[in-house]
């Protein structure tokens, strides 16, 4: 749990000096949680539609379709 909440923290200070100097911290941080949750909340909602209507493997691939294409965004 140490080393994760390490990597969120760290995560968090990238994000922290991407923030546009026009608007104040709160607002920044506001809106971020704001599209964390929606985020969140739409792969809950995806994640428990597909495993009720779709088949497993279907599942799978889909998750591996996501998995494969975040490492090609991290890659370049």
């Amino acid at each position: 749990m140490a080393i994760v909440g390490g990597f969120a923290l760290f995560h968090g200070l990238a994000h922290t000096g991407k923030a546009p100097a026009e608007i104040s911290g709160l607002e920044y941080m506001a809106g971020f949680v704001a599209t964390t949750a929606v985020l969140l909340g739409s792969g809950l909602v995806l994640g428990t539609a597909g495993q009720r209507w779709m088949q497993p493997s279907w599942v799978r691939s889909a998750g591996g379709t996501i998995a494969i294409t975040g490492a090609l965004l991290a890659v370049g």
